[in-house]
């Protein structure tokens, strides 16, 4: 281990290496769990949307045209 500021000698061997590495892990997976995400998203970016909700924000658009136009 290391020495502390007191002079005491800090004993990670095996709880700190347990720790460090259940961290490393858990934070690998959630960036393994975030980059399939974005990878998803970027091949398919409109499965996303429910086809309601894209109908909708079409009808809108179309009709924010219409008037504009008038």
């Amino acid at each position: 281990g290391f020495v502390t500021p007191c002079g005491q000698k800090a004993a990670l061997g095996q709880r700190g290496t347990g720790f460090t590495m259940a961290f490393v892990v858990l934070v690998c997976l959630f960036l393994l769990a975030v980059a399939m995400r974005c990878a998803k998203l970027v091949v398919d970016p409109y499965s996303t949307f429910s086809a309601s909700t894209w109908e909708e924000e079409a009808k809108f658009i179309k009709q924010g045209f219409k008037q504009a136009k008038q």
